[in-house]
């Protein structure tokens, strides 16, 4: 991310890259640059009217006050993008059915390998063998265990999970849209009683925007 320092040098050698601020809102240059436009001009030495005449962009929308929240909101985004990435490589298998007995079983039987041998690569008996096996397939196992078993069976424990919703982005957006149509609802319910019943595309209008503050603002009580 560039600094102010950064474009405002690039700016007084007139080498601002080209899509350093190629169609800048506020939102943009308050991200990029963690200024307002008055510290702005007084590293660059250059107004708007001269800065738009050197990198043929207009910066005049930067607000004075920049809102601490828009760093916060935008790390966040980042943050929902990288996890759905990360978890994306997981849903390919999501379909995959447990083996009855569990994944250790499974693999020592096609292996041909006895619970003694196997006992002897975790160092245990082979009834702990069974044990872990039982577990297993209960779903009681810790992932501790289950690790140390895959490695005995030269595997390796792959772990994660599959957002049921696509994505966690997907999920985010729904239960916003739940709570916004419980809160605009709520408040229609009300109006009603006063007889100021909205119109079905004003509620709905409603409810979008609510939703898209909500996804935007991530407040606490999104999970409550």
């Amino acid at each position: 991310m560039k600094s102010i320092q950064f474009i405002a040098k690039s700016i007084q050698n007139r080498t601002l890259p080209h899509t350093s601020y190629r169609r800048a809102n506020h939102i943009k240059v308050s991200i990029i640059a963690g200024y307002n436009l008055i510290f702005f001009h007084l590293i660059t030495g250059y107004n708007l009217k001269k800065c738009f005449e050197i990198t043929g962009y207009n910066l005049i929308f930067v607000p004075d006050i920049i809102n601490p929240g828009l760093m916060k909101n935008q790390k966040q985004r980042l943050l929902i993008e990288q996890i759905d990435r990360k978890l994306e490589v997981f849903r390919p298998i999501g379909d995959i059915i447990v083996p009855k007995k569990g994944w250790i079983n499974t693999v020592r039987a096609a292996l041909k390998m006895s619970a003694r041998q196997l006992g002897e690569r975790l160092k245990i008996t082979p009834q702990s063998v069974h044990e872990i096996e039982h577990r297993e397939s209960n779903g009681t196992i810790t992932l501790k265990t289950l690790k140390e078993a895959a490695n005995a069976l030269d595997m390796q424990l792959v772990y994660g999970f599959i957002a049921k919703e696509e994505s966690i982005e997907k999920m985010i957006e729904k239960r916003a849209k739940e709570i916004a149509s419980e809160i605009v609802l709520r408040t229609s319910n009300t109006m009603k009683l006063e007889d100021q019943e909205n119109s079905q595309n004003r509620i709905n209008k409603s409810i979008k925007n609510k939703t898209e503050e909500i996804i935007d603002t991530m407040p606490k009580y999104l999970w409550d």
